[in-house]
């Protein structure tokens, strides 16, 4: 499993997060990396409109994107824009068990940015 040490999120990654913010309902999609060295580098991401509180993933949602070039799929990525401090709710822990135990999971608030393992763990946890 990946550790925080293992992770750089690139500011171009950054700045789509910024730019897919909405502060009235869920976004979401996918998180491509690319591998430099030791390390994964979340680089750019898919992009997915979900509802007021709520955003799903299934295994179809993989079928729709096409991976870039030299890029492989980490994880996904969903907002919470009605939470200060981030905490992931019962229907995300639910949802990420039913993922492949190997996927990164980010939320984002629009300040912070925390990334969970499928179990629920906080590997990574900045404010941006």
């Amino acid at each position: 499993m990946l550790r925080s040490k293992k992770i750089n999120i690139s500011q171009d990654f950054i700045n789509l997060l910024k730019i897919h913010f909405n502060n009235d309902y869920e976004v979401g999609g996918v998180i491509f990396a690319y591998r430099r060295g030791f390390k994964n580098v979340l680089d750019t991401l898919s992009f997915k409109k979900g509802e007021k509180m709520h955003i799903d993933f299934t295994d179809d949602d993989l079928a729709l994107f096409e991976i870039p070039s030299k890029h492989f799929i980490v994880g996904t990525w969903h907002t919470h824009p009605f939470q200060n401090k981030i905490t992931a709710s019962n229907i995300d822990l639910l949802q990420w068990k039913k993922w492949n135990k190997k996927y990164l999971h980010l939320i984002f608030n629009g300040n912070e940015i925390k990334i969970y393992t499928a179990k629920g763990e906080i590997i990574y946890d900045r404010q941006i």
